[in-house]
């Protein structure tokens, strides 16, 4: 799958973040500029002060900004929208990839509800559908991409609710995309959120799936390439 954002891309340097959800950029000319930014996590690894930065015409009359910050560079880009991952696993399980030990997706949906949770994808399988929760995990150390910094409660309750359904006799997973193409795995530990890795490993130790695929990411594209192992500890 391949998500083009090609689309009036603009190259820029990092100057400041304001809020979560504004970056001040400098064009080439100088002039600095407002952009929105799809990401709520910290990104302290990737907004440093002259940080390349791509970002997207996104010009409509509900937006506060004309402009969306959509990669960094950290060495190689890193894609900057987090709602992306849920479509990127979405259209590489619907080419007939393999979902982790549930074997390969003949069907996918999206935004499936369940009591009062909302999960990304209902996956189905020959073996009956998988519940599956995708993330973004952009931050990493060498070769290893890292859970966030940043705790996140919706998260946590989506693992957990995983965690019951699997022990209600559900089959589920949760994925995490990694959108950069540096990295050969993830590792759930090291100084990411504590809350967020207890979360991670007490959904595994339930019987949850936890995946990793990393992508490619250009300038104008992202795409999920291949799956990634996922090793716990602090190393």
């Amino acid at each position: 799958m391949s998500c083009d954002e090609s689309v009036r891309a603009l190259r820029a340097r990092f100057v400041d973040r304001p809020n979560r959800f504004l970056v001040i950029a400098e064009l080439s000319d100088g002039t600095h500029v407002e952009a929105y930014l799809p990401n709520t996590g910290r990104l302290t690894h990737l907004l440093r002060p002259g940080r390349p930065l791509i970002l997207r015409s996104d010009a409509a009359e509900h937006r506060k900004t004309a402009l969306t910050a959509i990669r960094a560079w950290d060495g190689c880009w890193v894609a900057l929208e987090a709602a992306l991952a849920p479509a990127l696993v979405a259209d590489w399980l619907a080419a007939g990839r393999r979902l982790g030990r549930f074997g390969v997706a003949v069907d996918v949906r999206r935004e499936v509800p369940a009591g009062r949770h909302r999960f990304d994808l209902v996956v189905g399988t020959a073996t009956g559908p998988v519940w599956v929760e995708v993330k973004s995990a952009g931050r990493a150390a060498g070769e290893e991409a890292l859970l966030s910094g940043t705790p996140s409660t919706r998260g946590v309750a989506h693992l957990a609710a995983l965690g019951r359904m699997v022990e209600g006799g559900e089959r589920a997973a949760a994925a995490f995309v990694i959108p950069r193409p540096d990295v050969s795995r993830l590792r759930v530990g090291g100084d990411a959120d504590p809350t967020w890795v207890a979360a991670v490993v007490a959904a595994r130790e339930a019987g949850v799936e936890i995946l990793a695929f990393s992508c490619d990411v250009d300038e104008t594209t992202v795409r999920i390439v291949r799956e990634l192992p996922v090793v716990y500890g602090d190393r």
